[in-house]
């Protein structure tokens, strides 16, 4: 999962994030140099994700 979150990020690619609570997170992967943490740009702003917390991971390719 934490290496799938760094290919997203390298590629500047959206993602699809779904969390054990339930919740789905969208946004633009970032890399980050934090270990426990996963950093995602969304409509609202950057969100800081612990790793701990995702249960689920889809990258979103945009198909011209």
């Amino acid at each position: 999962m934490i290496e799938e979150l760094r290919i997203v990020a390298a590629y500047a690619q959206k993602v699809r994030i779904k969390l054990q609570t339930g919740e789905v997170i969208e946004g633009k992967a970032q890399l980050s140099g934090d270990t426990y943490r996963a950093k995602v740009r969304t409509g609202e702003g950057p969100l800081w994700i612990p790793y701990d917390e995702i249960e689920f991971v889809e990258r979103l390719i945009k198909l011209n």
